[in-house]
């Protein structure tokens, strides 16, 4: 964490409103961005993954053969191709999932704003993440913007 050298921002005159931003994350730090990239794709992954579908019940099968299908049935499972649209949010949801691991929040943002609504409410909690890591650079940079301003002003 930074809780430390926050505060000391925060004693020699740092932007209270920033400061409280960072706040947040002052003993924990900011979330990385591989960790909600990670979270982000296994909200996805749950969000598409199909519902099993409940086995029909089935007469006791009466011939060798009859038997040898129903064991069979067992060991193969049939998954239907995915739907058009089903391939284009995945699609989406890779682009979101890659700019998170690289750190672009605004980028993973944007192409959030685009995922079909299930998969936007599957994946809010690790989109929140983002949002507040993007308000916490950009105090961050305020902070700093506001230390800088202060080092160039003359003396008196």
């Amino acid at each position: 964490g930074f809780a430390d050298e926050l505060a000391a921002a925060a004693s020699l005159g740092a932007p209270a409103d920033e400061v409280a931003r960072l706040q947040a994350f002052a003993n924990a730090g900011m979330p990385a961005p591989a960790s909600v990239a990670a979270e982000f794709d296994a909200a996805v992954q749950k969000a598409l993954a199909a519902p099993a579908a409940p086995a029909p019940a089935a007469a006791r099968p009466q011939g060798w053969f009859d038997q040898l299908f129903a064991g069979s049935a067992q060991l193969v499972k049939v998954t239907p191709p995915a739907s058009p649209a089903e391939l284009a949010a995945r699609k989406a949801a890779a682009g979101v999932r890659e700019a998170l691991a690289r750190g672009d929040a605004a980028a993973a943002l944007a192409g959030w704003d685009k995922l079909p609504e299930p998969l936007r409410l599957a994946t809010q909690a690790p989109l929140d993440k983002a949002r507040s890591r993007v308000s916490a650079e950009a105090a961050a940079k305020a902070i700093l913007g506001a230390a800088l301003a202060a080092l160039r002003k003359p003396k008196s």
